[in-house]
């Protein structure tokens, strides 16, 4: 049978499948792991999407709330995508190192991908608002394909435009034209969606000017340009090695390029999410333009890019994570403790960071990398340490981070001075670059 004589049947087969669950299945369960300032509506999720979008329909707290939903999924390109790990103390460096980041390997072949992502897109369509829209970011492997599915989902009215997003970089052909763009499906949720159109400049013919009557015309430093209505073909550069939002994930997006669909299909304070979250970008993106987001992935690896992009941004979100992935994620924290009492029952608290460590066995590195790496810990016991917070008033179940301090190349500080709250019971939860981390309680 034909892949286009099958796509009936893939549809068909996810639906049953959705309708099964939502009758069913009992949403899996999610922890509250962590909480960056006063976090409104944006969350950070680590865990399967799948299992995430079904506690939000399930349970109805995600029904029709979310303005934009864009995904930027595997392009079925049969490949195991590795991210960039920086490792780098004082002590010793490691270039290079490569870690999985995802695969895009499918059992069933491209019927395999199309229904993994159709039964996902069918519990997306739930948390639209009546005015909100999705946007699937796809390339030229799959998106003829989930064109055909959209449609049949969401109804062949409701597709508002086919976005090109044109770039330079990456590799030629000499068999081919160069690919150098992907595409972008851009649905209405409902029978009506918000679009508010941007001006961008059109250079006249030979950069001189028309002097048409009623045609407002301007001069730059190349020529004479109109503003028109913002075009469907995007010219947006990848983020470059040198970028300073570069994250090192593998297949991370720039940020101009969800900036532009942000201005464009959403409103400030509107709920953004993206279920295939990668580094972070859309997230990004939402909290610099006064949107909120939600975004989940099941990369410990990626969530550990987005948290350190979020929280050096001062982004306020909570963060949770699956069941599944709560102590694959575990490590030990010590510290030095030094207390003091104040004139107000607080207890002054002077802590120095002395270890972390965790098991490097299940770590997405090859067998020689994580010998060195055990090395490494052996050597400098905080090596893997990528940023540290402190919460002064902690719960025992809810952390609040409200001090925090990142490595910058190979300088940590190890250190901090803070006053504990009237329970006089404080905690430090310490991440490495591999996404896992380790909490230490201080009583006094």
């Amino acid at each position: 049978m034909s892949l286009l004589a099958s796509l009936p049947r893939i549809v068909e087969a996810c639906r049953q499948e959705y309708e099964r669950a939502l009758r069913e299945d009992v949403p899996a369960t999610f922890h509250v792991s962590d909480r960056m300032g006063s976090p409104g509506e944006n969350r950070l999720i680590l865990g399967d999407n799948l299992d995430w979008l079904h506690r939000l329909v399930k349970s109805g707290e995600g029904l029709h709330k979310v303005s934009l939903i864009y995904v930027d999924p595997p392009f079925y390109s049969g490949s195991n995508y590795r991210a960039e790990v920086r490792i780098s103390t004082e002590k010793q460096k490691i270039k290079g190192m490569k870690s999985n980041a995802y695969q895009d390997r499918w059992g069933g072949g491209m019927e395999g991908f199309l229904s993994m992502l159709t039964l996902r897109l069918m519990y997306m369509k739930e948390l639209l608002t009546e005015d909100g829209g999705i946007i699937v970011h796809l390339d030229w492997r799959a998106v003829h394909y989930v064109k055909v599915i959209m449609d049949e989902l969401f109804g062949q009215k409701r597709f508002v435009n086919e976005i090109i997003w044109n770039y330079k970089s990456g590799g030629v052909s000499t068999r081919s034209f160069a690919k150098k763009h992907d595409t972008l499906l851009y649905y209405a949720g409902g029978n009506r969606h918000y679009f508010h159109a941007k001006k961008e400049k059109s250079y006249n013919r030979a950069f001189k000017p028309y002097r048409f009557k009623g045609v407002k015309e301007y001069k730059d430093e190349l020529g004479w340009y109109t503003m028109v209505n913002r075009k469907d073909v995007l010219d947006v550069d990848m983020v470059g090695r040198t970028s300073h939002e570069r994250t090192g994930y593998a297949t991370q997006k720039p940020e101009r390029l969800l900036e532009i669909l942000l201005e464009s299909c959403t409103k400030p304070g509107d709920l953004c999410a993206d279920f295939f979250a990668g580094s972070g970008t859309l997230a990004a993106a939402a909290c610099r333009m006064g949107r909120s987001f939600m975004v989940c992935d099941s990369s410990p690896l990626a969530i550990a890019a987005s948290r350190k992009r979020l929280t050096s941004m001062d982004a306020p979100y909570v963060y949770y994570i699956s069941e599944k992935e709560k102590n694959s994620t575990s490590a030990t924290v010590k510290a030095e403790v030094e207390t003091r009492e104040t004139i107000s029952r607080q207890a002054l608290c002077r802590v120095r960071l002395t270890k972390y460590e965790r098991s490097c066995r299940n770590l997405p590195v090859s067998d020689a990398e994580k010998a060195a790496l055990e090395k490494l810990q052996a050597a400098d016991p905080l090596a893997l340490v990528d940023y540290w917070c402190i919460d002064r008033n902690y719960d025992g179940v809810n952390f609040q981070t409200q001090q925090w301090f990142a490595r910058e190349k190979a300088d940590l500080r190890t250190e901090a001075e803070f006053l504990t709250g009237p329970a006089r019971r404080a905690a430090i939860k310490v991440y490495d670059v591999f996404g896992g981390f380790g909490i230490m309680e201080i009583q006094v």
